[in-house]
C-alpha cells in the first residue's frame, strides 16, 4: 500500500515537472520564432 502511494506521488511529480518544462519550452519557442519572422521581415 505505501508503495503504491509512493508511485503515486512520484508520478504526479514528474508529471508536473514535464508540464513546467513543456510549457517552458513552447513559451521559449514561440519567442524565437517571433524573432526569426521579424528578422525575415526587416531582410
Amino acid at each position: 500500500m505505501v508503495a503504491v502511494v509512493v508511485m503515486l506521488i512520484a508520478f504526479v511529480g514528474v508529471t508536473t515537472l514535464a508540464y513546467s518544462l513543456l510549457a517552458s519550452s513552447t513559451s521559449e519557442r514561440a519567442i524565437l520564432s517571433e524573432d526569426a519572422s521579424s528578422n525575415e521581415m526587416f531582410g
